[in-house]
């Protein structure tokens, strides 16, 4: 279940929304439970069940113009991923008696939606993404003076890999050249494999290297690095003419008009060495078995979305943001000058962690409510049509 973000006692009564899981995966079947206890009859009939998902982006661009002058422009963007808005069950007469009532609910999610994420560079900065989906029950009041009764719950959705648990392979036969002399120093051949694709930040990747060192220098050491690769785009609108450019007729990047801007945040988020090979030698016989614990960070979870917020983030592709992961395998021949060495890398899929242990929710002593039929929503969930939503 995720975390509720309202209250559930109103004037009338409680109202309570509950998913049978903590988390769901695109194209996986919701199911749950609205729980109505009513104190007094409520002026109204219509009870609804709400679903929607939105991503959005903030970041900065730095541009320049007029020679060595420079700025900096903000950007962001949301875009609805779904809307969903349908009646669960519609009360005959002008209020609801009082009572006790279950409204069972099943709904299935649309496919290729992204894992719900939530990424920011520090705590000072202003540069985030983040996908969040919601899932509310909605009490319609029909007096205007009155509030309806709502329910709010985060839902939780995590991508999965296309193919989980297979081993993954990549080779590399490149020259070693260094720029300086413009000469050959031999080449170096390698591969490498991983036991699977797919890990936890909690788990270690074990890598199987094989590398040939066919070089007139021997690799000192050899180092493996798992490198994370955040993706965001948004609309550029309204270009203007900024003060100390009145000069100009008209912005010097291009004609006026929208333009998406993309930009590209690349860290080493985990790096490790393990001992070099000399010239003309092989790594172990053939096989070298290299570590890299996926280390799980403090307070990776936002107490009230449960999806990460520090750490090493769960991958995910979106339109607006993309959160990807490779690991790169690098021999380093001490070489300080510019230079064409070989490397790989294999790209990896980082599932979240697992979730808090979920927990049913118990009823009063006196709770024996009116179970209602379920309310089952055959097709998927219709993708939001109109793509943007700019600021």
């Amino acid at each position: 279940m995720g975390a509720s973000e309202t209250k559930s006692k109103f004037e009338h009564g409680n109202i309570i929304l509950q998913t049978a899981k903590s988390y769901y995966v695109p194209g996986e079947e919701v199911q749950g439970n609205i729980y109505l206890s009513l104190d007094q009859s409520f002026p109204g009939t219509l009870l609804e069940l709400l679903a929607k998902g939105k991503e959005e982006v903030k970041f900065e661009d730095e541009r320049s113009c007029c020679g060595n002058n420079y700025y900096t422009k903000d950007f962001s963007e949301k875009r609805k991923i779904f809307k969903f808005r349908e009646t669960i069950h519609n009360f005959e007469g002008d209020s609801i008696p009082t009572g006790q009532y279950c409204f069972p609910f099943k709904l299935l999610l649309p496919e290729g939606i992204p894992s719900s994420c939530l990424y920011q560079i520090d705590d000072f900065s202003q540069t985030q993404g983040k996908v969040k989906y919601k899932i509310s029950a909605i009490l319609t009041c029909n007096e205007d003076e009155m509030k309806d009764m709502t329910f709010k719950q985060t839902l939780v959705v995590r991508q999965q890999p296309e193919i989980v648990g297979t081993n993954s392979k990549a080779t590399c036969d490149a020259e070693v050249n260094t720029c300086c002399c413009f000469c050959s120093q031999g080449y170096a051949r390698m591969k490498a494999e991983t036991e699977r694709t797919d890990y936890r930040p909690d788990q270690t990747v074990k890598i199987v290297t094989h590398i040939k060192n066919k070089c007139k220098r021997d690799i000192k050491k050899v180092k493996v690095q798992l490198i994370q690769r955040i993706e965001m785009n948004a609309l550029e609108k309204n270009r203007h003419v900024f003060d100390y450019m009145e000069a100009f007729e008209r912005d010097p990047f291009g004609t006026d008009g929208q333009r998406r801007v993309y930009i590209l945040y690349k860290k080493v988020l985990l790096s490790k060495e393990y001992e070099g090979i000399l010239k003309g030698e092989e790594s172990n016989a053939g096989q070298q078995h290299l570590l890299l614990p996926l280390k799980e960070k403090e307070e990776m979870y936002d107490e009230d979305d449960l999806i990460m917020r520090k750490g090493i983030q769960p991958t995910s592709i979106g339109k607006l943001m993309s959160i990807n992961y490779e690991l790169k395998i690098i021999p380093d021949y001490g070489i300080k000058c510019g230079c064409c060495l070989p490397e790989i890398s294999i790209d990896l899929f980082i599932s979240p962690p697992q979730l808090p242990s979920y927990q049913v929710l118990e009823g009063p002593v006196d709770w024996e409510p009116e179970v209602f039929e379920t309310k089952t929503f055959c097709d998927p969930i219709p993708l939001y049509e109109e793509e943007q939503e700019s600021s």
